[in-house]
């Protein structure tokens, strides 16, 4: 495979990677509606299991409503790092696309 040809795969790699973590971040950003309605609707079950009693979810003793919160922002946090990732290993690979077309030029003398 041809050095162009690596540069082009990288590129493309780059590109989509980038994308991916925008639309990570960019659904965490304009898509909360119905993830809060659903929130509000979680906690008044939970409001009715603590009456009932000392419900747990995935392990942890539920003893307020701020457990769902708590749940919610650790999707939010989970979500927004994959996104971050994501843009983060895009741009290196941009980068990585560059070192090789400056290595390229150099290379073949296109830089004197």
């Amino acid at each position: 495979m041809t050095t162009h040809c690596i540069q082009i795969l990288i590129g493309l790699l780059a590109d989509l990677t980038t994308f991916a973590g925008a639309v990570v971040l960019a659904n965490e950003a304009l898509f909360r509606e119905p993830d809060r309605k659903r929130l509000e609707s979680f906690k008044r079950g939970i409001e009715l299991l603590i009456s009932i009693g000392n419900p747990t979810i995935e392990g942890e003793e539920v003893t307020s409503t701020e457990t769902a919160d708590i749940r919610e922002l650790r999707r939010f946090v989970r979500n927004a790092k994959w996104g971050i990732g994501l843009l983060a290993t895009g741009f290196l690979f941009q980068v990585v696309n560059r070192g090789i077309e400056i290595a390229e030029a150099i290379r073949n003398n296109a830089c004197s």
